[in-house]
């Protein structure tokens, strides 16, 4: 490579920008989840769940989307789960564990609904 010099420096130069605009990123990440946050706290306050905000001046709409959350499957969950279905469950026979297990770890399962601003 002849220019392995400017190529580095490049390099180097792209790296620290990224650097930058990810810190950038972060900043604006963090600084839109406060207001989100305090929308929502408003919006649910005055029943205004259902509703469609016309934002005119950037040709958007913005509403509310709901999703549900369910609890992450991790191995210290499924470990409890498993414990709690064999103390309860501990004079069935193999067939009804079979057939039960993860009924049971699916129903133990927690849930819940997340409001979140969406750009339309």
């Amino acid at each position: 490579m002849e220019n392995f010099g400017e190529v580095i420096k490049e390099w180097t130069r792209n790296e620290i920008e990224i650097k930058k605009l990810q810190e950038r990123l972060k900043n604006i990440r963090s600084k839109n989840k406060e207001l989100s946050h305090d929308l929502l706290i408003h919006i649910d306050e005055n029943d205004l769940q259902d509703n469609t905000f016309n934002i005119t001046s950037l040709q958007k709409k913005i509403s509310i989307k709901e999703s549900k959350i369910t609890e992450p499957l991790t191995f210290k969950y499924l470990e409890n789960c498993i414990n709690i279905y064999f103390d309860i469950n501990e004079e069935k026979d193999n067939k009804y564990h079979k057939e039960n297990l993860l009924k049971f770890i699916k129903f133990k399962r927690q849930s819940s609904i997340k409001s979140t601003l969406e750009i339309n």
